[in-house]
């Protein structure tokens, strides 16, 4: 994937936007795909769950646009898994998107509650 853009800003589908603001949730800390899935069916199942397959499509393409890093681990006894973490491009894309103003065009998913749940990371203005 590349970054779609529009003007200066970056135009990406609803669930990259809050996949990219779920792991700039977790600051500076890599977590898993699976810490993810654990969160977001936690915390914001209620609104918005993608599916396991979709949450690791969506990652793949967040680090292939360099919105997101992955580092490879190893594991003896079970399969290698992988470890994710926000880039700072990720972070202002989570910011923009934050601050702007959408129209809700789903009515299974709530735009706004996202925005409200992940508000913390939008700008102080």
């Amino acid at each position: 994937m590349t970054e779609r853009t529009i003007g200066k800003r970056v135009r990406l589908t609803q669930t990259e936007y809050a996949v990219l603001a779920t792991l700039g949730h977790f600051g500076d800390a890599e977590v898993s795909g699976y810490d993810v899935k654990k969160f977001v069916d936690n915390a914001l199942g209620y609104v918005w769950a993608p599916s396991k397959t979709h949450l690791y499509t969506v990652l793949r393409r967040l680090v292939d646009a360099g919105l997101a890093t992955r580092r490879d681990v190893a594991q003896r006894a079970r399969p290698n898994k992988q470890l994710y973490r926000i880039t700072d491009r990720g972070r202002e894309v989570v910011r923009e998107w934050l601050d702007r103003a959408e129209s809700e065009m789903d009515p299974d998913r709530s735009i706004f509650m996202l925005k409200f749940f992940f508000g913390g990371q939008a700008s102080h203005e």
